[in-house]
């Protein structure tokens, strides 16, 4: 081949090395991900359900890959916990598996288990937030002469005026952050009626006033998601049986009683030998007590009700 041919080829060559790279990276974009979605399998959804969600589902389901919307996810990071709603859950599902979670109420909030979903959240997603950067400060050199000049900056103006010494701001006070006690003033006197009380109400003094009542021997309060909030026992370790079981349980039967058609769950008594455990919940709040091994005295279990109530107004108003 002429030399002239040769360098004629070579256009051609490098032209179709473009093509065959461009037809690649066409190829990748195809494949890659949404850059607004996440994908996560249904399966890993299924078995973190909780047990009053999970008894909805009436059949075994296979393993479906789901995209979900970055845009429900990404404001949720910060807390260390993802829900989606019911319905951005069922318009991600297959048309074959839908209809297994037509039980599912629009109001309710699916858990998302954060580890599947992390290896996909895009740089931008889990960077600081501009406001939370920080400046790096400009770097000073001292010399011997540093502090004069630094003094005499301070004590002169522009002009070489001596600036007077500034007399010095008197300290702010710190004003309480209201709370819900604070905030909810009418309801707080409500409680305290209930609990035939004057003094200033929390979360501690309230169960003191329930655990005097007859037979009562100790109140614990939690979330519905098994957070202890207040009171407790004097077993370490039936203080975490009672957060991490009781709540949980008492949700699960509520399903089941709404299942039957029956008014909605309020107390649940368990008698295990000597010894009687309740729990009452309402809303967000679940209260358990331990108590003889005995029916409750007349109206006591009706002012239990009263005060767990109360406390769930207090909290959510």
């Amino acid at each position: 081949m002429s030399l002239l041919r040769w360098l004629r080829s070579k256009p051609k060559e490098a032209a179709s090395s473009q093509t065959i790279d461009a037809e690649a990276v066409r190829s990748d974009e195809s494949h890659s991900p949404a850059p607004d979605k996440v994908k996560i399998g249904l399966q890993s959804i299924l078995q973190n359900l909780p047990p009053h969600l999970r008894s909805l589902v009436k059949q075994q389901l296979p393993d479906a890959e789901l995209d979900l919307p970055l845009a429900e996810i990404q404001p949720q990071l910060a807390t260390g916990k993802i829900a989606i709603r019911s319905s951005t859950f069922r318009a991600a599902l297959p048309d074959t598996v839908r209809s297994a979670f037509d039980g599912l109420e629009s109001n309710l909030k699916i858990p998302i288990p954060i580890r599947a979903i992390f290896s996909q959240l895009p740089e931008e997603a889990l960077s600081r937030p501009p406001e939370q950067e920080l400046e790096k400060p400009a770097e000073t050199i001292e010399t011997p002469f540093s502090s004069h000049v630094e003094e005499d900056a301070l004590r002169f103006d522009s002009k070489g005026k001596l600036v007077p010494p500034a007399s010095k701001p008197a300290p702010e006070s710190k004003k309480p952050q209201p709370t819900i006690w604070t905030k909810n003033p009418e309801l707080v006197k409500e409680l305290q009626a209930m609990l035939m009380t004057d003094e200033t109400l929390d979360y501690p003094k309230v169960l003191q006033h329930l655990k005097q009542l007859p037979g009562l021997h100790s109140c614990q309060l939690n979330g519905d998601d098994g957070r202890k909030i207040a009171g407790g026992t004097a077993d370490a370790s039936q203080e975490a049986a009672i957060s991490s079981l009781v709540p949980n349980l008492f949700k699960t039967l509520d399903a089941h009683v709404k299942e039957m058609h029956l008014e909605p769950l309020e107390t649940v008594t368990f008698t295990c030998g000597k010894d009687q455990l309740s729990a009452f919940l309402h809303d967000h709040l679940c209260l358990t007590v331990l108590h003889d091994n005995r029916p409750f005295r007349p109206g006591i279990r009706e002012k239990i009700q009263a005060v767990v109530r109360q406390l769930a107004r207090i909290d959510a108003a």
